[in-house]
């Protein structure tokens, strides 16, 4: 088997459903992608002399897509699953090591034709094979072996193609198991006295997650044995008794056995519904019941009709009396045939009669079969006594609930639930441990709720109100339902709590419940009063539902088509002279990753900019270099040397949440890089672009630049210094008559040094200070240090760097460790994320390193300065900090 993925050329590409061997698909038919005479789709393939046609027999398939435009990693054995959907082979490139040139792109070449056959009789290929040929490739479709074959546009025959074989073979069911409806979840089907079928949607085949049944699937058959008896002349197509048996499954040209079980009733687990008062009589005189069904409403949900043949139904007492006296009477429920294995184990039901009907009054008024609704109730307005007179004797009771659910059935609730809104039953029971007083009493109540009207519902998504009844996104690997928030009004219009409302989810690509929107798909999404809050909404004209539409992220432009998203190659050092993104020449091979960002303005898509890495299985690529004396990209394996290259993204997985088909071009280059700094260094484009912009230089005049050694403070005075926009020399002659004042009374810095310039500027300017007759040039910069000098030189471009230091510095858990010289530099430098961010300490003693120092320099100052503070005339240096 071939994996097929999507992998070099400029070709478009989308992402479909999956339809290899293993992989049961059903899908709509594909756009067909045959080699015409249409222009290459990339620009920079140069053209090829044709090949003859001896040439072109002589040639193997070294390269195809499928029909969808996804690229096959090996050719050699091309297999589809069978999916009742189109499938063929594109041949997109053939070789033959002899002719020249060798390799022949054929996509969108003119000289070359692509034809299809299968096994026949009309024409033979190269090596004898019969074929008969096939019009219309969009037609393959059955299992069996089929043939592309290239040959020249221009007379070419099948005798001459250069042909590669690929086959539809039948779809893998060997992880298939059956399941109870069409809950994939529910692997154990149980005995429940009826034909269970899968004509009928009892029972389904679930097959890669997907349940397929009779009903729901056209072609499909199903014959059901025994375990051990598989080849009866009369196989069923439903199950019954408990035990093992064997489904054969034909589904999509495949046949596959599939063992399961049915297992038996255990009745002691099994819940038991009783009918409606058959449990309860305070008619002494009538007689029990006598049937399962005359006492029994359910089992486990089935009819009990279901199991009058299979379950024993015994009055313990023996035969069941015409009538009866008061007390409590019990039955058993258990096997009646304990040789077939359908039913296990056993339960006991019990019966009560009184002798004299009890009076169960609600205020004061008599419950009767008629009583009608309480409206709001209140349990304590229930008494029971002997007679409906208040001189009757009082009796006990006890009060149970129950309530109407969305299906109309009545459930059993407790007395907490009855303060929601709904319809509810209170179930008085007289309690006689005497029997002589008695009876089951029912008071209907109903809970009205506070109206919620949906037009007073409101759909916030990132902060905005949307358009009635739609959300759309793209997929970004977060759940989406987070940026969701529901704003109400109820009939007084007050605000209604959030916790009061609750959102159901529906995946309608799936048709089930699901918890987060993560996903790409259609999702529908139902507003809904939360379980036990007082609420209710009600949806007159309008909808209680939105729906919520999440995209691939697609990254397009070599199609021609504006996808929804941007991609970039991730820690790039800036842009060369040509625009081109540059990356550092290591002397090794270079291998970008890439990241990608939600473009705001397609299809009104509510999105910031916030890039993310794109995840390497989603992509395939293809470099390509420029060649500078023909001016065309060649294909490379690999980039290495300084040049201009182009990278080809291409989609490499099909169905997910990413569709990817795009051209990156980027340089490598060898000009002010660092052979210290890696590419993909968090630090790196900070230095490269520092570096750009004249900031820093590398150590000694080298290509070198030691990121991860101390900076001091002379190399300081000469980033701010180059900032500013000085420019380093290591001459006197470049010192004024007040520099060589300046740095004369610091006995450490020599006027020759190339940092004399800098820290003459920076002590005059107010940024720094020395430590009596030095400056301490070589010493290393603390944070606290770096964080003054730099909030100084802000000061000096006019940047406001007041903050409430107090508030600020206590937000830090070393906050206090900052020195008092320092804490209005430490305090703004951290509001502005420079230091401290993202939950780190400030370390305000500790020193900084010189990547981190160049780092926060270009946050700071990401471009150079429109006017030069060094040797500006309208600058008042009195007016500096000192």
């Amino acid at each position: 088997m071939t994996a097929c993925t999507n992998n070099g050329g400029s070709r478009a590409r989308r992402a479909v459903t999956a339809a290899l061997v293993g992989v049961l698909s059903v899908g709509a038919a594909p756009m067909v992608a045959l080699a015409t005479g249409a222009a290459p789709a990339s620009g920079d393939v140069s053209l090829q002399a044709a090949m003859t046609a001896d040439q072109i027999r002589a040639s193997k398939v070294t390269d195809a897509d499928d029909q969808d435009g996804y690229h096959f990693d090996d050719v050699t054995d091309i297999k589809f699953a069978f999916n009742n959907d189109t499938q063929y082979v594109v041949p997109t490139e053939i070789t033959n090591e002899k002719a020249n040139p060798s390799v022949i792109d054929i996509e969108g070449n003119s000289d070359y034709t692509v034809r299809y056959a299968k096994p026949g009789t009309q024409y033979s290929l190269s090596d004898g094979t019969k074929v008969d040929v096939i019009n219309d490739p969009t037609t393959i479709v059955a299992t069996g072996t089929y043939y592309a074959c290239v040959m020249a546009t221009s007379g070419g025959t099948f005798e001459d193609a250069a042909f590669i074989k690929f086959e539809i073979v039948n779809s893998n069911l060997d992880n298939a198991y059956i399941c109870d409806k069409d809950d994939v979840d529910d692997k154990v089907i149980e005995y429940n006295g009826a034909q269970q079928k899968f004509s009928a949607g009892d029972l389904s085949v679930v097959v890669d997650g997907k349940a397929y049944n009779t009903d729901n699937t056209p072609g499909m058959r199903v014959s059901v044995y025994e375990a051990g008896e598989t080849d009866p002349s009369a196989p069923t197509v439903y199950v019954e008794d408990a035990g093992d048996y064997v489904v054969r499954v034909t589904l999509n040209g495949v046949t596959k056995d599939i063992p399961f079980t049915v297992v038996p009733l255990d009745l002691k687990t099994a819940d038991i519904q009783l009918k409606d008062g058959a449990d309860y009589n305070t008619t002494t005189g009538a007689g029990l019941p006598a049937s399962l069904t005359d006492l029994v409403d359910t089992i486990n949900g089935d009819p009990a009709s279901n199991y009058t043949g299979v379950v024993d139904f015994k009055y313990d007492g023996g035969i069941v009396p015409g009538t009866v006296s008061k007390g409590e009477y019990t039955y058993t429920v258990s096997d009646k045939d304990a040789i077939d294995g359908n039913v296990v184990n056993s339960q006991k039901l019990t019966v009560v009669r009184y002798e004299k009907a009890g009076v169960v009054r609600y205020n004061r008024v008599p419950v009767t079969g008629s009583f009608g609704d309480v409206g709001s109730f209140d349990p304590s307005l229930i008494d029971a006594r002997t007679s409906t007179s208040s001189n009757g004797t009082a009796l006990d009771f006890s009060v149970s609930y129950l309530k109407k659910n969305a299906s109309g059935k009545w459930v059993s609730v407790d007395a907490d639930t009855i303060k929601t809104p709904g319809a509810y039953k209170a179930i008085v029971t007289i309690e006689d441990d005497t029997y002589t007083y008695g009876g089951q009493f029912e008071i209907p109540f109903l809970v009205s709720a506070n109206p919620i009207a949906v037009s007073e519902i409101y759909v916030d998504y990132k902060g905005e109100t949307i358009k009635r009844g739609s959300i759309r996104d793209i997929y970004s690997g977060s759940d989406l339902m987070e940026n969701v928030e529901i704003r109400a009004y109820d009939e007084d219009d007050e605000l209604v709590p959030a916790d009061a409302l609750e959102l159901t989810i529906k995946n309608l690509d799936t048709n089930k419940e699901v918890e987060t929107v993560t996903e790409t798909g259609k999702y529908e999404v139902t507003i809904k009063a939360a379980e036990g809050s007082e609420y209710l909404v009600i949806n007159s004209d309008l909808k209680d539902t939105f729906s919520f539409q999440v995209d691939q992220v697609d990254i397009q432009s070599a199609t021609g088509f504006r996808g929804n998203a941007q991609v970039r190659i991730a820690n790039a050092l800036g842009y060369a002279d040509n625009g081109d993104i540059t990356l550092a020449y290591t002397g090794e091979a270079i291998a970008p990753t890439f990241e990608y960002d939600l473009t705001e303005d397609i299809w009104g898509y509510k999105a910031d900019e916030d890039w993310h890495a794109l995840s390497a299985d989603t992509y395939q690529t293809t470099y390509y270099k420029l060649n500078e004396k023909s001016g065309k990209y060649e294909k490379v394996d690999e980039c290495v040397e300084p040049g201009d290259y182009k990278v080809e993204l291409e989609d490499a997985k099909r169905g997910d949440n990413f569709n990817v088909d795009t051209p990156i071009a980027f340089t490598i280059s060898a000009k002010k890089v660092f052979v210290d700094v890696p590419n993909n260094a968090w630090y790196s484009e900070a230095v490269y672009r520092a570096n750009e912009l004249g900031y820093i230089g590398g150590i000694g005049g080298t290509n070198m630049f030691a990121p991860m050694g101390n900076i001091t403070r002379a190399d300081v005075a000469c980033v701010l210094y180059r900032m500013a926009g000085g420019k380093i020399t290591a001459s006197q002659e470049d010192l004024t008559d007040e520099n060589q004042e300046t740095i004369s009374k610091f006995s450490d810095v020599d006027p020759n040094a190339y940092y004399a310039k800098a820290v003459a500027w920076t002590t005059e300017m107010g940024i720094t200070r020395g430590y009596g007759d030095t400056f301490g040039s070589a010493r290393t910069i603390t944070t606290e240090e770096f964080a003054t000098m730099l909030a100084r030189y802000a000061e000096i471009c006019g940047t406001d760097t007041s903050v409430d230091t107090d508030a600020v510095l206590a937000e830090v858990a070393d906050g206090d460790k900052v020195s008092g010289y320092a804490r209005d530099a430490v305090a703004w430098a951290v509001s502005e994320g420079y230091v401290a961010s993202n939950g780190n300490l400030i370390d305000p003693q500790g020193t900084v390193y010189r990547a981190r120092a160049v780092v926060i320099a270009v946050r700071y100052q990401p471009e150079a300065l429109d006017d030069v503070l060094v040797d500006n005339p309208n600058l008042d240096k009195d007016e500096t900090k000192a």
